[in-house]
């Protein structure tokens, strides 16, 4: 008797129920499965609400509105209450009172009225300063302007002196070498003058390249300070 009810209870718990989710181990998806409908009926917020969304914050606003408001009608009613009490308490010292109080309020103002006048004074006075200081140095720019162009003149003419008197120095030596043939003496101080001038109308001609050189990087250093050599370069491309 004992065998068959064992085997009874064996045979039925192995059957499978595959309508309700259960392959013979137990009915564990249907626990889990029930375990969240109850939480979701129990009403556990989880998620984003989208409905209600920034009502929190709103409610903060209002709340710090009405707080204020609440405070600054209090002050009011206890400003208004000890005035009222002070005039009471104080009728002969009222006009006293006034009267200090009217003369605080005008030395204020003086003093608000003097800190307004000095700090626009000063404003005026940094202006006038800053467009002073523009103008000299716009002034000491063109200063400096006009005098590298009156050294490049000068230089320029220098340069052009010299190149002159070596031309002439070339042309009194061949003009000498020619009519100096007859005497042997003469032809041959003639030819050592005729060498002097050479030497001389090299150095001429060596010097004005070196004085060229300079002036050039002279005029190139000056344009860079200035912050004018790239508006040089485009303008020479263009």
């Amino acid at each position: 008797m004992d065998s068959a009810p064992r085997s009874t209870i064996v045979t039925t718990a192995s059957i499978p129920y595959p309508c309700c989710g259960n392959d013979g181990t137990g009915d564990e998806e249907g626990e889990e499965e029930e375990a969240d409908h109850d939480d979701s009926e129990d009403g556990i917020y989880d998620g984003f609400d989208a409905e209600n969304e920034g009502t929190d914050v709103f409610a903060a606003i209002g709340g710090m509105l009405l707080l204020l408001v609440m405070m600054m009608t209090m002050t009011m009613t206890m400003m208004l209450t000890m005035m009222m009490t002070m005039m009471m308490m104080m009728t002969m010292m009222l006009r006293m009172i006034m009267r200090m109080m009217m003369m605080m309020m005008m030395m204020m103002m003086v003093m608000v009225m003097v800190m307004v006048m000095m700090m626009m004074m000063m404003m005026m006075v940094m202006v006038m300063v800053m467009v002073m200081a523009t103008v000299l140095m716009v002034m000491m720019m063109m200063m400096m302007m006009m005098m590298m162009m009156m050294m490049v003149q000068q230089k320029a003419i220098a340069i052009a002196m010299l190149l002159m008197l070596a031309d002439a120095d070339h042309c009194d030596d061949d003009a000498d070498d020619e009519e100096d043939d007859d005497d042997a003496t003469a032809a041959g101080g003639g030819g050592g003058g005729g060498g002097g001038g050479g030497g001389g109308g090299r150095d001429g001609i060596w010097l004005c390249w070196w004085l060229a050189v300079v002036v050039v990087a002279v005029v190139v250093l000056a344009i860079w300070r200035a912050g004018g050599l790239v508006l040089l370069v485009r303008l020479l491309l263009c």
